[in-house]
């Protein structure tokens, strides 16, 4: 069985490559530049 000391580096390993990237990245919406005008005087707020 694989001791502790080597269980962490794996461990680490497997959330860099398939955790936090999925958690970092930003959806972004298309829309055109008519809507974007009317969600900006409407007051909607642009999700940064």
């Amino acid at each position: 069985m694989i001791e502790e000391k080597e269980q962490t580096p794996v461990i680490i390993l497997l959330l860099n490559v398939f955790v936090f990237p999925s958690m970092l990245t930003r959806t972004v919406t298309e829309v055109s530049y008519d809507t974007f005008l009317n969600l900006i005087d409407e007051g909607q707020r642009l999700r940064a």
